[in-house]
């Protein structure tokens, strides 16, 4: 496939579009609330050959989701589902008492080599995290996965060139580090609780074995029959109870009893609940009861094997056989090559936990600075909500530890506001969850478009808002946003911009290049199937100021020129890209239409000026497309008597005349200073015009001059507001567009979708405003453009130029040579001078100019060749040979 208008042979898409999404996984969940955030999940095939596979569930911060890192979230057992974890404590929801339905999580962390094989392939489904900050973080028997993934993927970084992974930061709760220690510690802790007494726990010293933090071992023990004796009496003793069994579900709260609540109640309809010292026991039972429900797991996109057991946030009955042995690694070697690498790592701890107790997870700390010369240099109790927190100790500048007060084993579940106040302080934010083993993109989303009134279902999002372009003065420019219609995270990003000046982008955007057109009695919308955003993200700007909807309270800004209106842009762009950072460094094409022939060119040039002044601001421009573009005013106007002459509209000594009184301009003679015509020069060309178009006024045949052969809409907008349908077909072109999407602009319920009209507009929307105040620099307008795109060719920017056959306001035979006058001065060949062709049917010409300039005129196309010709629009914007 060849390049489209600027890729020259070079690439075969030109543009772009959610957004380093994958669409197909998105979710909403059954029973949940309304949200401003998305979800994801589904599996990654880590290894199709083996069938095996590893699902995940992705959250998008709940603010600022494109500016915040990514945190990959683990879980323990080995065996415990991560994603159920998630609605225990950290994610964005908790289940309802009757576990049938969900409500919104206060705490939730959101707000602001499998594993390895599994991130490389999740990158390439959401590659708009793949350079993003890194944060990995796990709970209980997670304090191996998470080490061993973080190291594993600093490794990668240093054996590979072409991928790299940016850890910021290492997060473990409650985590399994020195099992044989973490175990001995269990009963150091009933005893110093009175749960045992000191006589029982020297017993166990004594019968099981003699390691300590000096000499750790990764060789499994033995545990003598004597010694697992004396700890399974000393396990029920400490919880009196009568079995090992029970005593070992309670070891992960030392103070409050597990949950009693039974499954056959949930199912009756009844709620669960137990709440002990504030906290609600029963909500690890109410996940597992919500994560069976078909429904539910449908929505998740979950359960494709159909498990044949009942679902558990930890699996007793999957098969899975995990290493015992693994399980006595020692996990302070890896700990210390991760901070050697210089990146944090953050330990927290229950101080409720007796299943991995805090003052054995303490001494692994004390036990790893020491390894690292790191002093202490904080030693102090830390507060949440004016409350004691808990206590912090602090190693050197990278490793921290963080008891935590009245907490169990799973703090974010029995502490979960001290829990949210550890992650926000060590600036853990986007959380993706992964089902593994047992435990795991750009936009501004107040501006996101909900639903346009009428509009059919879409699988690409829209936003629109304003750009406060000068806060002081007031002034601010509106925007329409379009997302590709398929993946737009790995296509380009182009600005379209329309003429007048004062003509609105945005409504254009509904005439011929956007997603939609207006039904035929203005009041929904239809699909365009020529739309540009099959092939690119499409972002339209209302400029300059009394454009569309955008608008200064300033009056003087109402005088506007080239100058200030590209100033304007420019501090548009730059605060566009703080909204939409997604896009900052994507590849960038520059278009429009008719006197955007000046605000493009202006605005490109302008870009690569900055990339060549800053070091820190780069814009990676590739391309620009003018449409029917207004380049050499003067010349311009002369061009459309010749056009009509040519064409046996007016008399060819009529046209003579005209010639006789133009001062001499032509392409090698022109002039940028203002003309001010003669009144026999004035008579002449109003008499021509008129004639031309066989009418009586020169405004009438004004209105004629962009299209020679089909005359302009005569519906009114009292037909549209009667309800009537309003339609002109000639040769295939509904005339009458313009006119429903002013109509449709005008609807109250249309600007309220758009975020649009904030300053309720006295006049009746209009695709081109003729009241808006709007002052135009009218000496901008006689400005030759040839130089600035002679300078954009100069850095290597390819040009496509494209013009309609039937155009009469900037006619092609004007615009063609003012593209061979910038050729010649480029010292650019003709390389191809031929009739292109689309759907086997003739297009028009096509003139190439080198390598970067091409020239193409559109057969029965008048001004706006979108309009009139959309299908051949669609071609030269995506693809020509």
């Amino acid at each position: 496939m060849g390049i489209g208008a600027f890729f020259n042979s070079l690439y075969a898409f030109l543009f772009g579009g959610i957004l380093g999404y994958h669409l197909y996984d998105q979710i909403t969940l059954p029973g949940q609330p309304e949200i401003e955030f998305r979800q994801f999940s589904g599996y990654i095939d880590i290894d199709p050959d083996a069938g095996r596979s590893l699902f995940y569930y992705f959250v998008e911060a709940q603010n600022d989701p494109l500016d915040l890192p990514l945190t990959i979230y683990l879980t323990g057992g080995p065996g415990c589902s991560s994603v159920a974890d998630s609605f225990v404590g950290i994610g964005p929801f908790t289940t309802t008492n009757n576990a049938r339905a969900l409500k919104i999580n206060p705490y939730a962390w959101n707000k602001d080599k499998d594993l390895l094989t599994f991130l490389v392939k999740w990158f390439e489904k959401y590659p708009i995290f793949k350079f993003r900050d890194l944060y990995i973080c796990g709970l209980s028997y997670a304090g191996h996965f998470a080490p061993l993934l973080a190291n594993s993927l600093l490794l990668f970084n240093n054996e590979t060139k072409s991928e790299r992974f940016n850890i910021k930061g290492l997060a473990l709760g409650s985590p399994v580090l020195r099992y044989k220690l973490d175990v001995i510690a269990q009963y150091e802790l009933y005893a110093s609780k009175g749960m045992i007494s000191h006589k029982m726990y020297h017993k166990i010293l004594k019968q099981c074995n003699e390691t300590n933090e000096d000499n750790y071992s990764n060789d499994s023990p033995e545990w003598s029959e004597s010694c697992e004796h004396v700890m399974n009496k000393a396990l029920m003793t400490a919880f009196n109870v009568s079995s090992v069994l029970e005593a070992n579900k309670m070891r992960f709260d030392i103070v409050r009893n597990p949950c009693d609540g039974k499954i056959e109640d949930l199912i009756a309809g009844k709620e669960v609940t137990m709440v002990v010292g504030g906290i609600d026991m029963c909500i690890p039972n109410r996940a597992d009861f919500y994560f069976g429900i078909p429904e539910v797991q449908q929505a998740f996109h979950g359960n494709r094997t159909n498990l044949v057991y009942k679902y558990s946030g930890c699996f007793q009955n999957s098969g899975l056989n995990y290493s015992i042995a693994d399980k006595h690694v020692d996990m302070l070697p890896t700990l210390k090559e991760i901070l050697e690498h210089s990146v944090p790592i953050t330990i927290f701890s229950g101080e409720d936990d007796g299943a991995v107790p805090m003052i054995g997870t303490l001494r692994h700390v004390k036990k790893l600075a020491s390894e690292m010369n790191y002093t202490l240099t904080k030693d102090e109790a830390w507060n949440n909500e004016n409350k004691e927190g808990g206590w912090l100790y602090k190693f050197g500048d990278l490793l921290t530890f963080m008891s935590v007060k009245g907490a169990n084993h799973h703090v974010p579940l029995s502490k979960p506001s001290q829990s949210l106040y550890i992650f926000e302080n060590h600036a853990f934010f986007n959380i993706i969850y992964t089902f593994i083993f047992g435990g795991i993109i750009g936009y501004h989303l107040s501006d996101q478009i909900g639903t346009l009134p009428g509009q059919p279902n879409v699988n690409f999002r829209q936003f629109s808002g304003y750009i406060d372009v000068d806060p002081n003065a007031g002034r601010s420019l509106f925007y329409y946003f379009v997302e590709a219609e398929n993946d737009p995270l790995s296509l380009p990003l182009t600005i379209w911009l329309t003429g007048g000046p004062g003509c609105s982008s945005v409504g254009d955007s509904f005439v011929g290049i956007g997603p939609f057109t207006t039904t035929n009695n203005a009041r929904g919308l239809k699909r365009n199937p020529y739309e540009w955003t099959k092939v690119s993200n499409m972002l339209f700007i209302d400029s300059p100021i009394g454009s569309g909807w955008s608008y200064s309270n300033t009056n003087s800004d109402y005088q506007a020129g080239d100058v200030s209106t590209n100033d304007d842009l420019v501090v548009f762009i730059l605060k566009w890209f703080q909204k939409y950072p997604i896009f900052k460094f994507r590849d960038l094409y520059l278009g429009g239409t008719s006197y955007a022939g000046h605000f493009v060119p202006n605005l490109a040039n302008t870009l690569l000026q900055c990339n060549t002044e800053s070091k820190s601001l780069r814009f990676n421009v590739k391309g620009v497309v003018l449409g029917d573009p207004l380049l050499r005013y003067k010349l311009d106007i002369l061009a459309e008597y010749e056009l009509y002459a040519s064409k046996g509209m007016i008399p060819k000594n009529l046209y003579k005349q005209i010639l006789k009184h133009f001062n001499g301009n032509d392409e090698d003679n022109y002039y940028d200073n203002p003309t001010i015509w003669s009144e026999a020069f004035q008579q002449a060309m109003n008499k021509a015009e008129m004639i031309a178009f066989n009418v009586s006024s020169v405004v009438e045949a004004k209105q004629r001059q962009f299209d020679l052969f089909r005359t302009p809409c005569d519906g009114k907008f009292e037909d549209l507001c009667s309800g009537k349908e309003v339609t002109k077909i000639i040769n295939e072109v509904d005339m009458c567009i313009p006119l429903r999407t002013d109509f449709y602009f005008t609807l109250p319920e249309v600007q309220k979708a758009f975020h649009g009209n904030r300053t309720n507009l006295s006049y009746q929307y209009a695709g081109c405003f003729e009241k808006s105040g709007l002052n135009y620099s009218l000496a901008d307008k006689h400005i030759d453009m040839l130089p600035i795109l002679k300078q954009i060719l100069e850095q290597s920017i390819p040009i496509t130029i494209f013009s309609g056959e039937d155009d009469g306001a900037v006619p092609m035979i004007g615009t063609l040579r003012h593209v061979k006058k910038l050729a010649n001065d480029m010292k650019f060949n003709l390389t191809k001078n031929e009739a292109w062709n689309h759907e086997n049917k003739e297009g028009g010409w096509l003139h190439k100019f080198g390598d970067s300039l091409t020239f193409m005129s559109v057969k029965g196309a008048n001004h706006h060749v979108p309009l009139s010709k959309p299908s051949q629009a669609l071609c030269i914007f995506t693809n020509h040979d």
